[in-house]
């Protein structure tokens, strides 16, 4: 377990350098996206989509 102090800097370190975007999905009417994600690691595959569309768009 971290200590009070290790979390307090992990904090600080996450605000002053990172940013925390959220998404939902509804179980209902998106349980295929849902079941194409659940294999697959979230961040780096959302990021790896996000990098290929800024390329495709490049001037």
């Amino acid at each position: 377990m971290s200590s009070p102090a290790q979390i307090r800097a992990s904090n600080k370190y996450n605000k002053k350098h990172t940013v925390l975007k959220g998404i939902r999905f509804n179980k209902n009417t998106e349980k295929e996206t849902l079941e194409w994600l659940s294999d697959k690691s979230f961040g780096p595959y959302v990021k790896s989509l996000i990098n290929a569309d800024m390329r495709a768009h490049k001037n």
